[in-house]
């Protein structure tokens, strides 16, 4: 089992605050697996963050996952190995 840390910023959250989750998972967890549990527990909205198609999740365009800082698109990619995800909007500069 591997302790991974989680951390939620809205406005993907339901009650617009940040949120830091450690979850026990297995490493062939994946990404989506993840998002799932998080909102099963009621802490995001899955349909903010989630655009579904036959079968298949993809990630919004508003949306970005880092894996131990690293941005990660593959949502089938395995936790094995990471220690923190942050779910966070897109913030574009100017």
């Amino acid at each position: 089992m591997l302790r991974l840390k989680v951390k939620l910023l809205p406005p993907f959250t339901y009650d617009m605050n940040t949120h830091e989750l450690i979850l026990e998972v297995s490493e062939s967890t994946t990404i989506l697996d993840i998002l799932k549990n998080v909102s099963s527990k009621g802490v995001i909205a899955l349909d903010k963050v989630l655009d579904y198609s036959e079968n298949s999740a993809t990630l919004k365009e508003n949306v970005v996952i880092l894996a131990d800082g690293n941005v990660v698109d593959d949502l089938s990619k395995k936790v094995g190995g990471i220690q923190k995800i942050v779910l966070m909007p897109l913030a574009p500069g100017g």
